[in-house]
């Protein structure tokens, strides 16, 4: 199970996104953080968010650089 996890892990950071021949990746908009923006996009992943309906979220996503779903 470790194992397995372990991979599962990797897939999907930007290392392994880019291994599987990923420029994309759609994460949930609560799950954003300043650094995962920024160590995605220094990998030139492009990050889209899903499930904003505020507002205020919608406009710090645009503002760093986050597509919107």
């Amino acid at each position: 199970r470790w194992i397995l996890d372990s991979i599962l892990m990797w897939l999907g950071s930007p290392m392994g996104l880019k291994f599987l021949g990923a420029d994309l990746v759609c994460i949930e908009h609560s799950h954003i953080s300043q650094n995962l923006i920024a160590e995605y996009h220094k990998s030139k992943i492009v990050v889209c968010a899903w499930c904003v309906n505020e507002p205020k979220q919608r406009n710090w996503l645009k503002t760093n650089g986050v597509t919107i779903i």
